[in-house]
């Protein structure tokens, strides 16, 4: 022990003897004291750079000695009451003369440790040579030192210095040549194990634990022969950096886009039964960001929508309730995987991203996300381009419902890819609805168990397609995950949709407003490929669904259109979309709202198939004489082949070895006393994938109706 004993300073070994002498040093002035230690047990004492004293005390170290500062048993010496600054010891014996240059603030800087207290955290005291030996204060007081801080102790002040750090605790991934690259880690910390299982992999292995434990983990990679470079990192952030206050990091942050961007809203000409109001994107914004939108929802004022980018924002936009005028967008978040689907509950905002369903929590109420909390990440991800995870749709308990792509022209490696995905209300359980799907861009919650979501043109799927979907369904897509299954026992679409009409469908849903026009009740498609919008009519006949679409009259947007719901106030169509792979339509992205100007719509809303013919319910009704006349209509009907390759030509459904279409003769047709629903007469209609009908007629009021519907027969009854 070091000490200050009598206003003199000593040196004393337990039972064996100490050492003193100099002159008093306890006078309120600064003085630079040392000690010695020869191998011998020679010990030498100096004050102010002077030798004072000199005895040899033959001892030796006990392993697991306690080492202090200002403090030492009480029955042996008295407390320290003074201030100490600048405490250094070596691994060597200094000569008088180095003594007397530290005397002077110069000399040796071999130390292996050095206090000099100007890095004081909390309790811990820096060893600024970062070798370990890191103090820990207990009761001294930071006051004016001789150089910068000094530490002023009273009675039982101390300060407790740690061992040397732990070197063992750098683990190297692998081990190959010197000039070979290699991956090290390192733990700091209070607790964890490394396991080291092969030259590959290296786990933390953390035991359980009654208390909180802090800990941190150092990662680097380099040349074999530089790792001692990393060992020396580890060491000083050791010894010199004190572990973080985790618990800040929960509080939120400073937001990092505090800058707005304005666009304007574009408004669409009224030519037609709708108008297309473009929300013009802020593109040209600070940060870059690539505004392609994957996914939209409303908050409960009705004046601003979250939307998410394929890019992994999330932006705010203001003024959506407004005809015209200005909007004002906020980027909130960013980082995310590949968002493609977004639903608002109780006013948080979830994603639907390609790895998971992310929560988002603002914290500090600054308008920005702090907080990306993994609701759900049961479903599992490879590293397929195409395994998108497609829109967030929820039902009327709460749950979460999303569609999780396969693998292009690759098998299924995991159960979920191509399904239709449940996740529960508070995240914590998910189950597969269905399966058999390539490329579902959407998912729509019928509330009475069942579910409708599109698929694409690929392997497996001759034409695009639409499907009525059950649980524990399986819709044909044989490079979804389905082992052993049979490729010819599958649940066949509500309708199977030529790429000349439709390229890619993505989410289809349901007009639930009554200011859309004759529309309330009718099922509709959004197309990726076109940017065109379609009603979907179909029956379900012995739990068999059939069906048609029928496009709108509506202008193709110039960005493909993939997520759509309708305003609780203004009840119009707002839909978003981007371009990202195969598509007709190229523009980045775009945001739309598809506003009902009130004239004459007549479309098709109903479809029913017998054996004698179709019946197509109209949204408005006809004129008696065009509606009913056999010229005013045309159809053809062809079938596909569903095989492993890609699509499929048109073949003859009464030759299937021949490609082509059947013209098919209609014999009668006739008109309903309300003017809406037409009969046509088909005597040789078969069950097919594609029945074309083609109508030239004229509305009640003379209008011109001239469109086509494109139709599945699946059942004849």
């Amino acid at each position: 022990t070091l000490f200050v004993r009598g206003g003199k300073l000593g040196y004393d070994v337990g039972w064996v003897g100490q050492v003193s002498g100099g002159p008093r040093v306890d006078n309120g002035k600064w003085h630079h004291v040392g000690a010695t230690r020869t191998k011998s047990g020679r010990v030498t004492l100096y004050v102010n750079g002077k030798k004072v004293a000199s005895k040899t005390l033959e001892s030796s170290d006990e392993a697991g000695h306690i080492v202090r500062l200002g403090y030492t048993a009480t029955d042996f010496m008295p407390p320290f009451n003074g201030e100490m600054d600048e405490v250094q010891v070596f691994k060597r014996v200094l000569s008088e003369k180095e003594l007397s240059a530290l005397a002077g603030g110069k000399g040796p800087t071999d130390a292996v440790a050095s206090w000099d207290f100007n890095e004081v955290k909390g309790a811990k005291i820096a060893n600024t040579k970062g070798s370990g030996y890191e103090g820990k204060n207990q009761g001294a007081k930071r006051v004016k030192g001789r150089n910068g801080q000094a530490l002023q102790f009273g009675g039982s002040a101390q300060v407790l210095i740690g061992g040397k750090a732990k070197e063992q605790r750098v683990k190297v991934v692998n081990d190959p040549k010197a000039d070979e690259p290699i991956i090290a880690a390192a733990l700091l910390g209070d607790t964890g194990l490394w396991n080291l299982e092969d030259q590959n992999n290296l786990r933390l292995r953390i035991p359980a634990s009654t208390k909180a434990n802090k800990l941190r983990v150092l990662i680097w990679s380099g040349m074999r022969g530089n790792l001692g470079d990393f060992s020396e990192v580890v060491t000083k952030i050791q010894s010199n950096t004190e572990t973080p206050n985790l618990i800040k990091l929960t509080q939120g942050g400073k937001a990092k886009w505090k800058q707005t961007v304005e666009t304007r809203i574009q408004t669409g000409f009224a030519t037609g039964p709708y108008a297309t109001d473009t929300f013009m994107l802020p593109n040209d914004n600070p940060w870059k960001s690539w505004m392609r939108l994957g996914g939209f929802d409303f908050f409960k004022d009705n004046r601003r929508a979250a939307v998410c980018t394929w890019q992994g924002d999330v932006w705010i936009v203001e003024g959506l309730d407004l005809p015209k005028g200005k909007l004002t967008w906020r980027r909130i978040a960013a980082g995310m995987f590949q968002p493609l689907g977004l639903k608002i509950v109780d006013e948080t905002i979830y994603v639907c991203c390609r790895d998971q369903i992310t929560r988002l929590h603002d914290l500090n109420d600054d308008g920005e996300i702090d907080f990306y909390e993994n609701f759900n990440n049961d479903h599992q991800v490879t590293e397929h381009f195409h395994e998108f995870a497609m829109d967030l749709q929820t039902d009327a308990e709460g749950n979460f419902y999303y569609a999780k792509a396969a693998r292009h022209a690759k098998d299924g490696l995991v159960p979920h890819h191509g399904s239709i995905i449940k996740v529960s209300k508070d995240g914590s359980r998910s189950w597969r609805i269905a399966n058999g799907f390539r490329a579902p861009n959407g998912v729509t919650v019928n509330g009475d168990g069942t579910f409708f979501a599109s698929d694409q043109e690929g392997h497996w799927t001759p034409k695009n397609r639409i499907n009525l979907i059950k649980q524990d369904g399986f819709y044909g897509y044989m490079g979804s995950y389905v082992p052993g299954r049979d490729p010819e026992d599958y649940d066949p679409p509500v309708v199977w949709i030529h790429n000349s009409v439709d390229r890619s469908p993505s989410e289809q849903l349901w007009v639930t407003s009554d200011k859309w026009g004759p529309l309330k009740g009718t099922l509709i498609n959004l197309s990726y490929g076109t940017g065109r919008l379609f009603t979907v009519p179909y029956e379900v006949v012995d739990g068999v669904p059939q069906g048609g679409v029928s496009r709108l009259p509506i202008a193709e947007t110039p960005t493909g259109v993939m997520r759509g719901r309708f305003h609780p106030v203004d009840g119009q169509l707002y839909a978003c979309g981007l371009f990202g792979w195969a598509g007709n339509k190229s523009q980045a992205g775009g945001f739309y709202r598809f506003r009902y100007t009130g004239k004459a719509l007549h479309i098709p809303v109903k479809y029913s198939v017998t054996k004698k013919g179709v019946s197509l319910t109209f949204s408005e009704p006809l004129d008696k004489e065009s509606a009913a006349d056999p010229e005013s209509y045309a159809a053809e009907m062809c079938n596909y082949r569903r095989t492993r390759g890609y699509g499929s030509r048109d073949y003859l459904v009464s030759n299937p070895d021949k490609q082509g279409r059947d013209t098919l003769e209609i014999t009668e047709a006739s008109l309903s006393s309300d003017g809406k629903t037409v009969v046509l007469k088909m005597p040789k209609l078969q069950k097919c994938m594609t029945l074309r009908i083609r109508y030239n007629v004229k509305g009640s009021k003379g209008e011109s109706v001239r469109s086509e519907i494109n139709c599945t027969v699946n059942v004849l009854k």
